[in-house]
């Protein structure tokens, strides 16, 4: 949950966050930027802080706004010629946000790697995207990502728009972070097909035709498509050791896509 998100401790140097829209995030990105400016700071210090992290006027932080225009070298060389002088603000605690960082020319994406991986002290680079699969995996290999639920109005109007009652279905449909990407998938019966992929995988064992079937379709899958099924799989199985495994067995044909797999799977075990 976010407020455990926040509330940590040990905070990484950088952060990305999935979201449907910018307007999503912008309270969240404030409070995310005060759970570090405030700490340590007197009682007086914080309020004065969280005035200006809530009307954006703390000095030390730089935003680019990817979403409208591409994000080129010239930008990030800007970050790193402002963040090599002393920081203006006493908490001495920089921050650059990019908002749709999917959109960044490949110049500029080589130029933010050599920054991320060798970051100024008390340097955070918050990301924004979308398209969390249109990110370079260089740079998000590099940052923790973190997935912003919708409003529950906007997933209730989805969920209405498909006229969706099975109450399985709508838990599948909770996986989803991204109410575009839940429109989309609701619309070519994506969602439908993963969740029936995933259901059918409790009877693989006793069923030979079904699992020959289920290797053969598993063969056509994309990254992203197993990403979605292990997140339907992690929803309805708690104890999802046992289905991980019967999946696991599908994808031995592909040493690539078992890489993949285990990637994952290392991230939600």
């Amino acid at each position: 949950m976010f407020d455990d998100f926040i509330q940590s401790h040990i905070k990484p140097h950088a952060v990305i966050f999935c979201v449907t829209t910018k307007a999503d995030i912008d309270s969240l990105l404030k409070e995310y930027i005060k759970s570090i400016v405030l700490n340590n700071l007197s009682e007086e210090d914080k309020q004065v802080y969280s005035k200006k992290i809530d009307s954006w006027q703390y000095c030390d932080i730089i935003q680019i706004n990817g979403f409208q225009e591409a994000i080129k070298k010239e930008d990030i060389l800007n970050i790193k010629n402002s963040f090599s002088y002393t920081g203006v603000e006493k908490t001495n605690q920089k921050f650059y946000v990019i908002y749709g960082v999917e959109n960044i020319t490949a110049q500029a994406a080589n130029s933010l790697l050599k920054f991320l991986e060798e970051p100024p002290k008390n340097t955070y680079a918050i990301f924004v995207t979308k398209s969390p699969n249109s990110i370079l995996e260089t740079i998000k290999s590099r940052c923790q990502l973190y997935y912003v639920h919708p409003s529950e109005d906007k997933f209730n109007d989805v969920i209405n728009k498909y006229k969706i009652k099975d109450d399985k279905l709508i838990k599948a449909c909770e996986t989803y972070c991204l109410i575009n990407e839940l429109d989309l998938d609701l619309q070519n019966k994506e969602l439908q097909k993963n969740y029936e992929f995933v259901s059918n995988l409790s009877e693989c064992e006793s069923n030979l035709k079904l699992m020959k079937d289920m290797c053969d379709e598993f063969k056509k899958f994309s990254y992203s498509k197993i990403n979605k099924i292990l997140l339907i799989l992690i929803k309805f199985y708690p104890n999802m050791v046992i289905e991980l495994n019967k999946l696991q067995n599908l994808i031995k044909f592909n040493p690539n896509k078992v890489l993949f797999f285990n990637k994952i799977l290392n991230t939600i075990k």
